[in-house]
Formats: structure tokens, sequence, C-alpha cells
């Protein structure tokens, strides 16, 4: 037999009220969890502490409230059981929500305002829609609707780069004002971050719709040398470069570290329902490095000769990039708009998934804020 309502009651509120007050609370929670799961929720680490602090003494008190009920003469609000495990399970959705928040936030960094992105590519794409403003829809094939995803990808894209280069680290390498053990760390996090390109190229080559294939492929046979003119490899270029930096003694650890962050990537809690989600935060990652490599390959380069006197010859990953990449970009803003169509994505799921790759700036943290090493000393550090 059920129990009687009496047993849900752990207030003075009438049941009615009660009741309503609980669906309300659970429909909340029922469509909270859907978007967050769609990815449709940018994680922010200051929501995430403040859920947690609040989430923790809710969690506490709840368990408390049990607890003091197991006493022998407790009142009746203590012994009330069921509503007693509600606020428990919903003490547990706030902790998990602020753990969410916290641990996907990434680092902190300083973000310049989107404003400025999108009004630059709003120049090429005049219905990129004002910030918070009505999307404006355009139809596509099949009777679909969707927003311009390409042009609110390249206003991110924009975003980044400019933060990127306008920050104080970039710049104080592009004058020469870095420290030798800047250069050095900017390169091993190089190395380390483009080691493994092959594999995450053949990934998106294993998801691209019939459209996108072909380029994908020819990217994946440049990035191992089979269509470049040179015949040489893109990993042997990076290679080359850390040996020309002083790097040689640190480079089989760098790419043991570049293992383990694929194998991390591979291995992490997905944070989408289905692999066509995951497809595209990969895209839009792998295709933001070719958008800055693009904009930003030759001021490294020029960087790298004038104040740290690297032959050029160890530094043609740079020239390659800021060639090869130009077309690669601009291809890659298009296959993004072909999977999101291909794939069935609607624009507010495409630009939930965008948002949260992109809500840390790539470059910053794969540049800059990775620790690897650039002595044999400590290399696990």
């Amino acid at each position: 037999m059920a129990p009687g309502f009496e047993s849900f009651q752990g207030s003075g509120l009438p049941y009615w009220a009660l009741l309503s007050a609980q669906a309300l609370i659970l429909t909340f929670v029922t469509g909270h969890s859907w978007r967050v799961q769609r990815g449709m929720v940018e994680p922010r680490r200051d929501r995430g502490r403040v859920l947690l602090w609040l989430g923790g003494i809710y969690l506490a008190g709840s368990v408390g409230r049990i607890a003091v009920g197991l006493v022998p003469g407790a009142s009746g609000w203590f012994r009330a059981w069921i509503p007693g495990t509600f606020h428990v399970v919903l003490a547990g959705y706030v902790v998990t929500l602020g753990a969410y928040h916290l641990r996907l936030s990434g680092p902190a960094t300083c973000r310049l305002p989107i404003q400025r992105g999108v009004a630059m590519a709003r120049q090429f794409h005049p219905s990129l829609p004002e910030k918070g403003g009505p999307t404006r829809w355009r139809t596509v094939g099949h009777g679909r609707t969707m927003g311009d995803v390409r042009a609110l990808v390249e206003a991110m894209f924009i975003e980044q780069v400019e933060e990127f280069t306008t920050c104080g680290r970039f710049r104080r390498l592009e004058s020469g004002e870095a420290s030798p053990e800047d250069y050095h760390r900017f390169v091993a996090n190089l190395v380390r971050t483009h080691s493994r390109s092959p594999q995450l190229i053949a990934f998106l080559y294993s998801l691209a719709p019939p459209d996108a294939a072909e380029d994908f492929l020819h990217n994946l046979l440049e990035e191992l040398g089979v269509e470049d003119d040179s015949g040489e490899s893109h990993p042997g270029m990076l290679q080359d470069l850390a040996a020309a930096a002083g790097l040689s003694p640190v480079l089989a650890v760098l790419e043991r570290l570049a293992t383990e962050d694929l194998r991390d990537i591979v291995t992490a809690p997905l944070m989408y329902g289905t692999l066509k989600e995951v497809g595209l935060a990969a895209m839009c990652e792998i295709v933001a490095f070719e958008f800055m490599l693009s904009r930003c390959s030759s001021r490294i380069e020029r960087a790298l000769v004038t104040h740290q006197g690297l032959p050029p010859d160890a530094l043609r990953w740079f020239r390659h990039h800021s060639e090869v990449d130009i077309a690669h970009a601009e291809q890659g803003l298009e296959h993004i708009d072909t999977y999101v169509r291909y794939y069935g994505l609607t624009h507010d799921e495409a630009r939930g998934i965008v948002e949260v790759t992109l809500r840390e700036n790539v470059f910053v943290t794969r540049y800059f804020d990775q620790a690897s090493p650039v002595t044999p000393r400590n290399p696990d550090r």
C-alpha cells in the first residue's frame, strides 16, 4: 500500500500547494538537466563555487534533519522521512551541478567582449544577429531552418585570436621582453599541442559528412606528409623545431604528454549524448587552431627568429601553416556548417556546443597554461 498523504507532508502548507511546488521543482530540474546534457549551459567557475557552497550547506542540513529524526522523542517534522529524502536528493543535485560548473569551466582567464568579434565578423556576414537580439533564420535543405552557424563560429574565432594576440604573454614573446624560459615553454607547449594532430584529423575524417570527407582526407595526408611536396610529416617538422629550440632532451617527454592528453580526451566522461555533438566540439577546436595559425604563424616565426635566433629552416612548420591554413580555415568554417546540417543539429544545439567548446581561450590554455617541461630535470612536473 502506498504511504498516506500525511507521509509526504513536512510543512504546514496545504497539500495542493506543496504538491504544486514539488512538481515545479522537478520540472525545473528535469529541464535544466536536459539543457546541461545537450551542452546548452555554459560552465562558469564562479557559479560552481556558489552552488557547491549552497548545496553543501543544504545537504548537511537535510542529512542532519534525518539524523535528528532517528533520536527517540524527536518531533514529527524530523521524522518526515519522505520529504526529508526529497531534500537530500535535491541538495545532491545542487552539489552535482556545482561540480559540473567547476570541473568543466577550466582555468580562469580574462575574456574580451564577444561583441568585438561579432562586429568584425558582421562586416562579412551582415545576417549575423545582434547580441541579445532575435536570431535571423535562413532556409536550408529539406525545409530545415538554421541560423548562420558559420558566422557565429567565425565571430568567436576572431574574438579568441584577438584575445590571444593582445594578452601580455604573447606581446612579451613578440617584443622580446619574455625570458628564455618563457620562449622554451611556449615552444614546448606548441609541440605538445600539435604532436598528435594526425590522430585528431583522422577522427574528424571518420565523422565527416560526404561533402567534406575529401577535404579532411587531404588534410590528414598533408599532416602525414603523403601529399606534401617535401614528403615530411608535420610531427617531423615539430621535432626539428624542438631540437632547434634546445628541447631535444625533453622531446620524448613532450610526445608522451601529448599521447596522455589524447588518452585523457578519450577516457574523460562525455558531456553529450551522442557522437555527433562530440564531433562538432572537436571540429570547432581543431578549426580554431587552423584559423589562428593562418593569421599568427608568421608573427610567431618572426619572434622566434628575431629574439631566439632559431634558424629559418627549423621554423618551416610555421610557414606551412601560414600558407596552407588560410585555405584550411575557410574550408573548416564551411565544414562546420555542413556538419551541423548533415547531422540535423538545431541552431540552439550547435550554438550551445560551440560556446561551451570555446568558453575559454583555447590558444592561451594550450600554448601558455600547460606546464610542459623545458629541461630534463623533473620531466613529470
